[in-house]
């Protein structure tokens, strides 16, 4: 009667997790695909408003309206091309599926020097101004400029589309052949790329994870069962994004790869639990023990992860502040699934079928194909427990001192490689036309000061051409590019005919503040000088912002000088646009790695000492979790690698993820030492009882991300490749590090202090019997 009582309410369980999952998959399967409708990555994301960098690239954007910019061109396309007209009017015409214009203007580089040499400006030197900008080193190669609306630079992909598909229909030219750049293109790629490697290589990873789930347990029930709720697990973490108001972006696409590799990770850990209830300690409940001793530690795993993951939340640039989040949240959502539903129907399958190949590997991990990895690592550990800690020690600080050289990077040519389109067509363009990498210098005069426009105008002439004899501003075009050219002859004769000239070009304003280059504010006038800048050089920024300030500074403080003494009020500059930005972001990088590194540390130091059941012994169960990321960060500051936003997050996800297996070892050498064993002994359980679940779920979890590493996008590139030497690294300090610390002497912060009173007892006891002796 007992037996079919229980056997009811097992059916009964399994069943209603069923319908609970059965009820939610319709949310889940909409949200997860809804979720890839929408990618954001807007240069603006980088940084919040509290940054001065952001605030004026805010202003900017007030003032002159979107930040956005297409430079389009293509072998042929010179001053004489008649496709270059064709597809510029096309492009004006264009509209959006709303009705909209997707392009606010749309300029040419023989429409821009036909503007300049109609102000009485020789050909030649017209052709000078627009070098750089509207005409390659040879004079004749020239470009289009396309500038989309406010509306439709939301969607970045769908703006290069339009472009690249207008060119294909008004003048016959296919993608290839169409060579683009720009800010807008640059989100676009992101768009791109990232969707491409996401839809690229999951499956790959699906594949690999299988494949190595059904190597190391041998059978295909298992699993399907650990697949199928990490797949579950992993379209959650989707549906968590679109239902709250997430959006998909740079750093979000390895959001679901991340979700259900560490849901694999759980669920071989909890597999393990129950196949130990059910076949090595004949449990009448297996269930009900795996959850017991099981929960837990998976508990506690998926806590640490969380937490590691969750410190990314303290980072200032919000794509990996989001990514953070929604990991942490993917991680705790999936735990009902892994701690019961998999366990639960892993009994109702058991009823009928054996799920296991040999018991006595079971009872003994040691005896599994990798066992004698785990033998050695026992082995050592248990006889020179000191030497292999001072070992570890010794790579932790030579190599973490490395970590202080570190530099990092927010480039184009940093996320993407070489074989990708964008990066080939910034490579053409600025070898035919020009530098592409935009930044703004605006004047602010007040409204009421007694510089005229045209003096106004020759100021920013004489500021624009300093700021060209720098290193790296290699062109430029503002209010004063369409300056006519005085003849400067004297008489009456003369002066009318710049007086006619200058008034020519006083009617151009409306037309150069249509362009972008003069805005009216409410109490002052910004005359904007907009520098280009090489993408693929190795620029340092910082430096170029210092001596382009100086440069400034140098000629507002003569211009201000001679106005104070009539008490006018000062004219000043700001720097703005995306160089800045990215200026901005790359030290924020290295700060953020830093504080959430702290962070990570300090949140799972708490959880560790609850596990240690002491403080001590939680901060030195922490040695080896901080191994992995200090030692191979500190490796990559050495040889001069730098980081980037991918690079980033694989500090703190990492320690959260290698804390699994401190855990998972520290539980089962906690039960051996309650069992009456001596540390050796307990230590040894520990091995007999969950090294082969540490090394299967490193494995799945190193391995499950490497098909990222073949990607074009080179942020998911570098955190897959990190990921997985860190899970290594990790591996290897919890396999012989972490017994070597708790063999060692300071393994007395891991025993209970009523197992530290009999132990002194024992020893008390043993001395006596010595000296009796």
């Amino acid at each position: 009667m007992k037996l079919q009582t229980e056997k009811y309410e097992r059916v009964s369980n399994i069943a209603g997790l069923f319908w609970i999952l059965l009820l939610t998959l319709p949310f889940v399967v909409w949200g997860g695909f809804k979720a890839f409708s929408v990618f954001s990555n807007d240069i603006r994301q980088w940084l919040p408003k509290g940054f001065v960098e952001a605030e004026r690239y805010d202003w900017f954007k007030e003032n002159f309206g979107v930040d956005e910019m297409i430079v389009a061109s293509w072998e042929g396309c010179t001053l004489d091309d008649p496709r270059l007209p064709r597809l510029a009017h096309d492009l004006r015409q264009a509209r959006s599926t709303d009705g909209e214009a997707v392009f606010s203007r749309v300029l040419t580089g023989p429409e821009m020097l036909a503007s300049i040499t109609d102000l009485n400006v020789a050909p030649d030197e017209a052709i000078r101004r627009c070098r750089g900008v509207f005409l390659g080193p040879d004079d004749a190669t020239t470009c289009l400029l396309a500038f989309p609306s406010e509306s439709a630079s939301r969607n970045k992909t769908q703006v290069v589309d339009v472009l690249l598909a207008t060119a294909k229909s008004s003048i016959g030219l296919n993608e290839t052949e169409t060579h683009i750049g720009g800010p807008t293109v640059d989100g676009a790629a992101i768009d791109r790329e990232s969707k491409k490697s996401l839809q690229r290589f999951m499956g790959m990873t699906l594949v690999v994870v299988m494949f190595l789930t059904w190597i190391r347990l041998r059978n295909v029930l298992l699993t399907t069962v650990i697949l199928g709720a990490s797949v579950y697990c992993g379209v959650v973490s989707l549906a968590v994004l679109y239902w709250t108001g997430g959006t998909m972006n740079l750093t979000m696409i390895m959001l679901p790869t991340l979700s259900f590799i560490l849901a694999v990770s759980g669920c071989v850990h909890m597999t393990n639990y129950f196949l130990k209830a059910k076949y090595v300690h004949q449990s009448p409940d297996p269930v009900m023990e795996s959850v017991r001793y099981g929960a837990i530690p998976v508990f506690m795993a998926s806590l640490t992860t969380a937490l590691g993951m969750g410190s990314l939340c303290t980072s200032k640039i919000l794509p990996i502040r989001q990514f953070g989040l929604y990991t942490a949240l993917a991680v705790m959502v999936s735990l009902p699934v892994i701690i019961y539903f998999v366990p639960t129907v892993l009994c109702w399958l058991a009823r009928t079928r054996s799920l296991i190949a040999s018991k006595d590997e079971l009872r003994d991990e040691g005896k599994v194909p990798m066992g004698i990895m785990l033998r050695l690592c026992s082995a050592t550990s248990r006889r020179i427990p000191n030497l292999t800690v001072f070992a570890f020690l010794l790579v932790l600080v030579g190599l973490g001192i490395g970590a202080g050289y570190l530099e990092s990077t927010v480039k184009v040519q940093g996320r993407f490689a070489n074989s990708t389109k964008i990066i080939q067509d910034y490579v053409w363009m600025e070898s035919r036309l020009g530098p592409l990498v935009p930044m703004e210098v605006v004047l602010r005069v007040p409204k009421d000061h007694p510089l005229t426009e045209w003096d106004r105008m020759r100021m920013v002439d004489s500021m624009e051409h300093s700021l060209r004899q720098g290193q790296h501003v290699n062109a430029s075009y503002s209010a004063a590019t369409f300056r006519p050219k005085l003849s400067n002859r004297r008489g009456a004769l003369g002066g009318a005919a710049d007086q006619l000239l200058r008034e020519a070009w006083q009617g151009k304003l409306p037309q150069l503040e249509q362009i972008g280059l003069i805005r009216s504010a409410e109490d002052e006038q910004l005359w904007r000088i907009s520098l280009r800048i090489n993408a693929m050089n190795d620029i340092d920024y910082g430096y170029l912002l210092d001596v382009m300030q100086v440069s400034i500074n140098d000629h507002l403080a003569k211009i201000n000088h001679r106005l104070a003494e009539t008490n006018q009020p000062p004219i000043a500059a700001i720097i703005t646009g995306g160089v800045p930005m990215m200026y901005r972001a790359q030290h924020q990088v290295l700060s953020d790695l830093m504080i959430s590194f702290l962070s990570a540390f300090l949140t799972i130091s708490l959880v560790m000492m609850y596990v240690a059941r002491s403080i001590w012994g939680g901060l030195i169960a922490m040695l080896p979790n901080i191994l992995p990321p200090v030692t191979v960060f500190g490796f990559m500051g050495w040889i001069g690698q730098p980081i980037d936003i991918g690079s980033v997050m694989t500090a703190s996800v990492a320690m959260g993820i290698c804390v699994d297996g401190t855990i998972h070892m520290l539980a089962w050498y906690r039960r051996g030492m309650a069992e009456g064993m001596s540390k050796e002994l307990a230590m040894q359980h520990s091995f007999k009882n969950c090294g082969k679940s540490m090394i299967d779920s490193t494995l799945i979890c190193g391995l499950g991300v490497a098909p990222f590493m073949f990607s074009a996008f080179l942020p998911t590139v570098r955190f897959a490749r990190l990921m997985l030497v860190m899970l290594i690294v990790g591996l290897g300090a919890d396999l012989l590090m972490l017994p070597g610390l708790v063999l060692g002497p300071l393994g007395w912060f891991f025993v209970k202090s009523r197992q530290k009173k009999v132990d002194r007892v024992n020893v008390i006891a043993q001395s006596q019997r010595q000296n009796a002796a």
